[in-house]
């Protein structure tokens, strides 16, 4: 593996991207958040409204019928295991018991309304972490989310991050680097891209220019 590869101002300059120009993304991590503080237990009301918040705001993509099927799956699971930290191993037996294999709803629930430092897993997040580990940009990494999580430990550990950043951050900057290569790759807003950041990686403006230079320097921009 070759060390090149990683970005050494990547993290850094995603977050600066999201703190200044992503409004919308923003505006719906704020959301969830002030959900979780209203609502902090896992009644089936609460696991309802969270269930289908994360399902439209992040477009976790549950089919409509499966959000009161997936509200009261969690209901049933989380609360005997909330008097300790939720573990990878859990979060893996929550996925196996949704009525689909619904690995990104699971991963933003969890993230957003158990435990901060449990990752959030999507497929743009899955190829950039592919990439950085391999140099291959994959089609459609199958990853398990107890895999996803090994291959993160292991970016930390290879690029000596484990420490410096938070799982948030760190989260930011594979989902910019996974959807702008994504985005570069495709040359056109395609299944699963973000219309805001796409905007924003089509804005004539030399901060966001520097910015995405600095997150993904091997992708030339004039």
């Amino acid at each position: 593996m070759a060390l090149s590869v990683w970005p050494q101002n990547g993290i850094q300059a995603a977050n600066d991207l999201y703190d200044k120009f992503c409004d919308d993304w923003r505006a719906v991590d704020d959301a969830l958040c002030d959900l979780g503080r209203k609502y902090p237990d896992f009644s089936l009301r609460s696991c309802l409204l969270k269930t289908s918040a994360v399902n439209q705001l992040y477009g976790a993509r549950l089919f409509y019928v499966h959000v009161p099927v997936a509200a009261r799956t969690i209901k049933d699971f989380l609360p005997e295991r909330l008097n300790r930290p939720l573990t990878v191993s859990d979060v893996e037996r929550l996925i196996n018991r949704m009525p689909k294999k619904y690995t990104v709803f699971v991963s933003k629930f969890v993230h957003f309304f158990v435990d901060v430092e449990l990752p959030l897993q999507d497929s743009f997040c899955a190829r950039a972490v592919k990439y950085y580990l391999t140099r291959e940009w994959p089609r459609d990494p199958e990853w398990s989310y107890r895999t996803y999580c090994s291959e993160l430990a292991e970016i930390k550990r290879q690029f000596k991050i484990a420490g410096a950043v938070t799982t948030r951050q760190l989260d930011r900057f594979l989902w910019v680097a996974g959807q702008f290569r994504g985005w570069e790759k495709a040359g056109r807003l395609d299944k699963g891209h973000n219309p805001e950041l796409v905007g924003i990686f089509r804005r004539p403006d030399r901060e966001i220019n520097e910015l995405l230079k600095q997150i993904a320097p091997d992708l030339r921009r004039d």
